[in-house]
């Protein structure tokens, strides 16, 4: 062989090479940046969730005090109205 061809062929053998580790490089990059984006949103969730979770915890006492102010309503009526048919 000459040297011409010889260095084609190594040109050949490393860019057969070459380009399915980079392509390879680009995959396991492009990915890791992905999981790092979805890493941020899923801790930016996870606070949101943490704030609307309050939020209910706030809202479930608040309809307990108005289940209990509703019962107390309607005991002082129970009372007028027994009291009226008394008189």
């Amino acid at each position: 062989m000459t040297p011409s061809k010889d260095m084609l062929e190594q040109s050949k053998s490393f860019i057969t090479i070459a380009v399915p580790v980079i392509a390879c490089l680009f995959f396991f990059f492009t990915t890791k940046a992905g999981v790092d984006v979805n890493a941020s949103r899923i801790l930016e969730n996870r606070a949101s969730i943490e704030k609307l979770e309050v939020r209910m915890e706030n809202m479930s006492a608040m309809l307990q005090e108005n289940n209990t102010n509703i019962k107390l309503l309607q005991k002082d009526l129970e009372y007028l109205i027994n009291s009226m048919k008394g008189q």
